[in-house]
């Protein structure tokens, strides 16, 4: 399993790897993790579009096979889009 962690002003962003599911936990959803499995994208469609997840960013990411180019691929999507990674 790998960790992440994100932060943007005061926001604070973890992503957990495992496999090919991903956890992200947010304040937004009130610390409870949102879980996506990159294996079943299409059951999960309401999840999706509930959270305004960016569904091309999810399809790229169930393209790529190990935990570490998707952990690769996550911090470069959030560190273009302004987040900071926390080291540590």
């Amino acid at each position: 399993m790998i960790q992440i962690s994100f932060i943007r002003g005061s926001a604070l962003r973890r992503v957990f790897i495992n496999g090919r599911v991903i956890s992200l936990l947010a304040g937004e959803l009130n610390n409870v993790p949102l879980k996506i499995d990159l294996d079943k994208l299409d059951k999960q469609k309401d999840k999706i579009e509930k959270m305004k997840l960016d569904k091309e960013m999810l399809k790229d990411l169930s393209r790529l096979l190990t935990e570490k180019e998707i952990s690769l691929d996550i911090i470069h999507d959030f560190e273009k889009s302004g987040w900071r990674r926390v080291r540590g």
